[in-house]
């Protein structure tokens, strides 16, 4: 397999992933970010899939804040940084901590 073929692979599994996360549930798709909550992970693909569940997180009409920090780059912006270190439940439209 070549480089662009190798490419066009993993385009075509992030895009499956994606998918499959937008038809889950509030519920299924918290039970998701709770999965590695904790647990050590490494590789460029663990990394994009977890891009791909924060993206899908954002888009959810629930307030996610307490999985989120910010900070602001050289250049003035301003950006999320998701935090894998608590399971958190939906409760009345917010996700909070359990622990």
């Amino acid at each position: 397999m070549n480089a662009e073929e190798n490419h066009l692979q993993w385009e075509k599994i992030f895009q499956e992933w994606q998918e499959e996360l937008s038809t889950k549930t509030d519920i299924e798709l918290i039970d998701t970010f709770n999965y590695p909550v904790r647990k050590r992970y490494f590789g460029s693909a663990r990394s994009h899939y977890f891009r791909i569940l924060e993206t899908e997180i954002m888009k959810r009409e629930f307030n996610s804040e307490v999985l989120l920090s910010f900070y602001v780059s050289n250049e003035g912006t301003l950006h999320p940084v998701f935090h894998y270190g608590h399971k958190v439940k939906l409760v009345n439209g917010f996700l909070v901590r359990l622990d």
